[in-house]
C-alpha cells in the first residue's frame, strides 16, 4: 500500500492531481494532507472516491478552526500522526512535534507549515515533512513524500520531488 503525503497546496491541486494520476497504477491507496489549504483535499477527495484521504486544517485554513489539528490514522495497524506544525512551532523547532509523536506513540509523525522538506528518525518516529507542492522555500520544484506500508510494517519512506507531470525523483 502506497500513501502519498502533501502539504501547503494553497489552492492548487494541478500537481497533485498528476501524481495520484501516476502513481495510482502502483498501488496508491492513500493521500494524507497537512493543511493550507484544506479545500484542496476535499476536492481531491471528491475527485478520487477510491483514495482514503486524511487531512488537517493548517494555520491558512480561517473557516477550519472546528476540525481537529492533530489526528492519530491508523494505516494497516501503523500510527501515523497527522498535523500541520503551526500548534507546535514548527518553524523554530521540532521539540513539540517530537513530543506529540510520543505521546500518540506514533511510528510516523507529519507535519507541514515550514515548505521544507524533511526527513529524520529519532527513537523509533519518523519525523516527515513533505514540503510544499505550490511554493517551496528549498527547491525550485515542487515536493512531497511516499510512504509504502506493507503487512503493517513500514516498507519505505521517501522525500521526492515532482520535475514534471511524468517524472519525479528520490530526494533522500
Amino acid at each position: 500500500m502506497k500513501i502519498l503525503v502533501v502539504s501547503d497546496t494553497h489552492g492548487q491541486t494541478t500537481y497533485v492531481e498528476q501524481l495520484i494520476e501516476l502513481f495510482l497504477p502502483y498501488g496508491l491507496t492513500h493521500l494524507i494532507h497537512c493543511g493550507d489549504c484544506i479545500e484542496d483535499a476535499k476536492r481531491i477527495e471528491a475527485v478520487y472516491p477510491l483514495l482514503t484521504v486524511y487531512k488537517v486544517p493548517g494555520n491558512c485554513d480561517f473557516s477550519s478552526y472546528s476540525i481537529e489539528n492533530t489526528i492519530l490514522a491508523h494505516i494497516e495497524g501503523v500510527p501515523i500522526m497527522i498535523t500541520h506544525g503551526h500548534k507546535q512551532h514548527a518553524k523554530s523547532s521540532y521539540e513539540e512535534l517530537w513530543i506529540d509523536a510520543e505521546a500518540h506513540e506514533a511510528k510516523i509523525a507529519i507535519f507541514g507549515h515550514t515548505h521544507i522538506a524533511h526527513k529524520e528518525t529519532k527513537n523509533g518516529i519518523t519525523l516527515l515533512n513533505p514540503g510544499s507542492m505550490t511554493l517551496p522555500k528549498d527547491s525550485t520544484v515542487p515536493s512531497f513524500a511516499m510512504i509504502e506500508i506493507q503487512k503493517g510494517q513500514i516498507k519505505d519512506v521517501a522525500l521526492l520531488q515532482m520535475i514534471d507531470k511524468s517524472r519525479v525523483s528520490r530526494r533522500n
